[in-house]
């Protein structure tokens, strides 16, 4: 109760001020070019809007499935607001049940406000054929805790960007994600922290189950800025294979 979930065409007719000044503010078309891709091609968006105080009581699941004959591809963009004092679990999953090939594309910007908790889930389920770029870029506030936690259970080729900027004193970040990839599947994560403010932590951790000729890789980076006092950031990577 309290909580909005609606497109996004409906969402800035009804909240014209929150689509301004939270929407593509995070997403940088300059910096990346799948998400100029995702931004010019993209006809809507789904929108999660925690008001401030509100506790979402049931997780929110969002499933994407493709199923398609002819080749496809499919442009995702999703936004989530947390006001202060606010917190929410979302589980987004994606399915493919296509027999050609398909190209997703998915923006997803989350905002955690003072003092509110975020838990954000990935699942994907899809198939061999497929090909998937997904970037994440949140911003959090004073006091603020966020999980991110990417799971791939089976895929064709998947990229992973997360981005994060720990904007105020006290918050706290964990990136956990688990692939498990076989024959010529490939699953590639990139992860850019940045520690904007003191007293901040941030914690990775990837496990992968590799076989055959699968590929996974993880790439990631801290930043922390002059005057970014008593920082705790910890990466780590282990692998099966």
């Amino acid at each position: 109760e309290g909580v909005v979930i609606m497109n996004m065409r409906d969402f800035s007719t009804l909240y014209p001020q929150l689509t301004e000044k939270y929407y593509n503010q995070l997403a940088k078309t300059s910096t990346d070019g799948t998400v100029a891709l995702n931004t010019a091609l993209a006809q809507d968006a789904v929108v999660v809007y925690i008001p401030q105080g509100v506790k979402m009581q049931i997780p929110l699941q969002i499933v994407n499935v493709l199923n398609s004959s002819t080749p496809v591809m499919a442009n995702r963009r999703l936004l989530v607001i947390s006001e202060k004092n606010s917190s929410a679990t979302i589980l987004v999953c994606e399915h493919n049940l296509s027999v050609s090939q398909t190209l997703a594309t998915q923006v997803t910007e989350i905002y955690v406000g003072e003092n509110s908790q975020i838990e954000y889930y990935e699942l994907e389920e899809t198939a061999t054929t497929s090909y998937r770029v997904a970037s994440l870029f949140a911003k959090q506030e004073a006091n603020s805790n966020m999980i991110i936690a990417p799971m791939t259970l089976h895929n064709g080729e998947t990229r992973s960007n997360y981005n994060v900027t720990l904007s105020d004193k006290g918050t706290n970040l964990n990136i956990t994600g688990l692939a498990i990839c076989d024959t010529k599947q490939v699953a590639d994560v990139y992860t850019n922290v940045h520690h904007a403010s003191s007293h901040c932590e941030s914690n990775q951790l990837f496990k992968n189950i590799v076989s055959d000729e699968a590929t996974v890789s993880m790439t990631g980076k801290v930043l922390v800025d002059e005057g970014a006092a008593k920082t705790i950031s910890q990466q780590s990577n282990k692998n099966i294979c």
